[in-house]
């Protein structure tokens, strides 16, 4: 069994350009996709929730961070 520690953090600026690449690497390849969720999700970061926005970091034990 694998124990994860998770992080709950407030969202910083440079969290931007790995929920941008996630989210682009989620739509990539559906059919029904304009190819602009990133932009969607940028928009609601940055404008309506950007006050109260959290983050949830999965820190991997395996792995040196």
């Amino acid at each position: 069994m694998v124990i994860q520690t998770v992080l709950i953090r407030d969202e910083k600026a440079t969290d931007f350009a790995v929920i941008s690449a996630v989210t682009i690497a989620a739509f990539e390849t559906m059919e029904v996709s304009n190819h602009t969720e990133q932009f969607i999700i940028a928009a609601k970061l940055f404008v309506f929730i950007s006050h109260i926005a959290s983050i949830a970091e999965i820190k991997d034990p395996e792995k040196a961070v």
